[in-house]
């Protein structure tokens, strides 16, 4: 089944819809979640994966862990 075009009928989308401009939807600031979610399920302090120095072994890894998942999750860097 075919349809017929009416006549004066708009064919493309910028004479459809004009010049409109879409809204972009905001980026989310995933970095709390990330520190939040990494802290409790490696149980680490929240201080500790902020801290000056690396730490422990369980804290660096922590660490390695979220800067992974800021970066990817939101293109973002840990710092």
């Amino acid at each position: 089944m075919q349809f017929e075009r009416r006549p004066n009928e708009p064919s493309s989308f910028r004479t459809r819809y004009g010049n409109r401009r879409w809204r972009v939807p905001e980026k989310m600031d995933l970095r709390p979640i990330v520190e939040q979610t990494v802290a409790g399920a490696f149980n680490v302090s929240y201080s500790a994966l902020h801290s000056a120095t690396r730490g422990r072994a369980n804290v660096a890894f922590a660490r390695q862990v979220a800067m992974y998942l800021t970066h990817i999750s939101g293109g973002l860097s840990f710092a």
